[in-house]
C-alpha cells in the first residue's frame, strides 16, 4: 500500500467523529439533502504525485477516495430511487469541530462529491453547467464533523445574490 494511500485513509478515519450512516432527505422545495459522516480528503493529499513500485504514477489514493464517496452517496440514496434535480444549485456544508480560523473551505476536494452525485443520477447525466448551474462550499462549526450536501432546484439563486450588489 502506498504512503499516499495510507495518508488519505488515515485522514479520512480521523474525521469520522460520528457513527451515523449516510442519510437522504427529500426537501419541501423538491431538493435533496444528503448527510455523510465525514469530509472528503484535502486537496494537498490528492494533488501530490507518487510513483508505484513499477515507476508509474499511483492513482490508488485518488481511486480509493473517489470510490468511497461514490459508495457513501449510493448508500444514502438506496431507499430513494429515481431522484434527480436538474438543473441544480449545490450547497456543500462541512461541519467541523475545528476552529473556523483553522479551516479553508477551498482545500477540500469536492470533485468526489459532485462526481458521486452525477454517478448516482442525482444531478443529471453530466455535471456540466447545463445540469449544475453553480455550487457553494461553506464551513460550519459544530460539536461533530460531517458533511451536508444540498441539491437544490436552480431558481436563479446566483443572479439574485449578484444583483443585490451590482451598481448600475
Amino acid at each position: 500500500m502506498s504512503n499516499l494511500f495510507q495518508e488519505v485513509r488515515a485522514q479520512t478515519l480521523n474525521v469520522i467523529t460520528t457513527d451515523i450512516s449516510p442519510q437522504c432527505k427529500i426537501l419541501k422545495n423538491g431538493g435533496i439533502k444528503l448527510t455523510v459522516p465525514l469530509h472528503p480528503p484535502k486537496t494537498y493529499i490528492i494533488n501530490r504525485l507518487e510513483f508505484n513500485k513499477y515507476g508509474k504514477f499511483s492513482t490508488e489514493a485518488y481511486q480509493s477516495a473517489r470510490n468511497m464517496w461514490f459508495s457513501l452517496i449510493s448508500e444514502a440514496v438506496k431507499e430513494h430511487k429515481d431522484l434527480q434535480v436538474s438543473p441544480s444549485f449545490i450547497v456543500i456544508q462541512f461541519h467541523t469541530t475545528q476552529k473556523l480560523n483553522r479551516i479553508d473551505a477551498d482545500n477540500y476536494t469536492i470533485k468526489f462529491i459532485i462526481d458521486g452525485l452525477k454517478e448516482n443520477g442525482l444531478i443529471g447525466p453530466d455535471d456540466n453547467a447545463s445540469f449544475v448551474r453553480g455550487y457553494s462550499v461553506n464551513v460550519v462549526y459544530n460539536s461533530t464533523s460531517f458533511t451536508e450536501i444540498y441539491i437544490l432546484p436552480y431558481q436563479n439563486q446566483i443572479e439574485e445574490i449578484v444583483s443585490k450588489y451590482e451598481t448600475f
